[in-house]
């Protein structure tokens, strides 16, 4: 395919999805994570699960979950707060020449500039989709009535919910965490591409100018 058919077909892309239902389903075709990063999560959950155990037999189970929550909460809104900036440093390097190398270069089925833009916006909803996940459990956890479901719920299987509940959330909260190392890769290959369309463009003048010169 010629750059100007691949320019003009990368662009009707941009448009293709316009409902937030399809715009999420591509964007999650992206996150698919690598064996790697299940391995890591698999090793990761057989590393919670002493500590997990510890703290249902604990006398302060609620207290704990609570405090993981909360641990949890601080370290998500500071790193949200790390990638909308990093969102807004690659809009604001999308000069005209690293727009035309983003658009003309094809990372699977999209664009350049589509999978970024997809990616970012993605890491964006995860981390605000936490936020408000430990903003809801906090209430619910910080209001319950613990001697409510002691009396109607057996031992062992609010024991199994908890466990599950902890090794679930721990899990979830690590994934979004270690993402940021995708963020950092992909922040980093953009700022190269910025620095690279600049540079193709600068070349080109110097060129230009040697041959007026000779």
């Amino acid at each position: 395919m010629e750059r100007k058919d691949l320019l003009k077909s990368n662009l009707k892309e941009l448009l293709k999805e316009k409902k937030f239902k399809n715009i999420l389903l591509a964007g999650l075709k992206l996150m698919k994570p690598s064996k790697i990063r299940i391995l890591s999560l698999i090793i990761i959950l057989i590393v919670m699960i002493k500590p997990s155990i510890d703290i249902i037999s604990s006398n302060h189970t609620l207290e704990s979950i609570i405090s993981i929550c909360e641990f949890s909460n601080d370290i998500i809104k500071d790193l949200f707060g790390i990638i909308f900036t990093g969102y807004a440093l690659f809009q604001a390097l999308i000069g005209v020449n690293s727009l035309k190398q983003m658009l003309i270069i094809n990372i699977g089925k999209y664009s350049t500039f589509k999978t970024y833009n997809l990616y970012f916006f993605m890491i964006s909803i995860i981390y605000l989709s936490i936020i408000l996940l430990n903003y809801i459990l906090l209430i619910i956890f910080k209001n319950v009535d613990t001697s409510f479901i002691n009396a109607f719920v057996p031992n062992n299987i609010k024991n199994i919910f908890e466990f599950i509940f902890i090794i679930g959330y721990v899990t979830i909260n690590i994934f979004a965490i270690s993402e940021i190392k995708s963020f950092l890769v992909n922040m980093y290959y953009c700022f190269n591409l910025s620095v690279f369309s600049e540079g193709i463009e600068m070349v080109k003048e110097y060129s230009d100018e040697e041959d007026k010169e000779n």
